[in-house]
């Protein structure tokens, strides 16, 4: 599967010998390494992107996926505590996964391992959540792929320092995707850090080239709990383009 990410990137450069420097093994524990995003997901599976800004600077909590929480095996445990931008999203795909339901699931003021605990769910940790969602052909990646260690966020330096760095690896990925011919795929872009790399790249280019676009505020914002669900808005574009919606979470029927 590193070979067709390769391949679509680099066509000339894709061999045997170099896909494994591209998209190197996982650690030692088997859960994180920098391209996790492209683990189990070819080119040609991907219908959604979620594009994020940059990994979690704790590096127990960064796996290579966006908002993935490596460090949390089970939402029933109280400690680790649910990252603060996972947690937000959490709670808008247990509205999107029951928005059309009559057992309508009110998630604001809920705690979070409640409202995951719902009979009808069937979610244990953050693992099982983004494996389910990349069997659906959505890839979480974020605009920057690595954090500097030293990364402070009251200073924004680090953040435009990686985010050109990795600006031509992330943009030459988004465009592999949106040149596939016969293919639906939704954006989600969620902060301006992403929304900008997408724009920058899509500059002039025609509506259909642009693929089907969701922007939301990043899951850090205040305001992201009271906006439109951007994941109830994705699926609007996959209903529109005549294709199959997405199952944000484990339900059963």
């Amino acid at each position: 599967m590193a070979a067709e990410w390769a391949r679509g990137l680099t066509p000339a450069a894709a061999s045997s010998k170099n896909v494994e420097r591209i998209f190197p093994q996982l650690d030692a524990t088997g859960h994180r390494h920098v391209f996790k995003a492209f683990d189990n997901l070819s080119p040609a599976e991907v219908r959604v992107v979620v594009l994020g800004q940059d990994p979690y600077p704790n590096e127990a909590q960064a796996t290579g996926r966006a908002f993935e929480q490596g460090d949390l095996e089970t939402f029933s445990a109280r400690r680790p505590p649910v990252a603060y931008s996972l947690n937000k999203m959490l709670r808008r795909m247990v509205e999107a996964t029951f928005a059309k339901d009559e057992a309508k699931v009110e998630a604001k003021g809920v705690e979070l391992r409640k409202l995951l605990a719902h009979p009808r769910l069937q979610v244990a940790s953050p693992t099982e959540v983004f494996d389910h969602l990349v069997a659906q052909g959505v890839l979480f990646l974020n605009a920057s792929l690595t954090i500097p260690k030293c990364a402070s966020r009251m200073n924004d330096s680090y953040l435009r320092g990686q985010l050109a760095f990795w600006r031509p690896f992330v943009q030459a990925v988004l465009h592999h995707l949106l040149a596939r011919k016969g293919s639906t795929t939704v954006f989600l872009l969620m902060g301006r850090p992403a929304q900008k790399l997408f724009d920058d790249m899509t500059t002039g280019a025609s509506a259909l080239a642009r693929g089907r676009v969701v922007r939301s505020r990043h899951p850090s914002a205040n305001s992201f709990s009271s906006d439109a669900n951007p994941f109830t808005l994705v699926n609007n574009e996959l209903s529109a383009a005549g294709a199959q919606t997405v199952r944000w979470l484990p339900i059963s029927y």
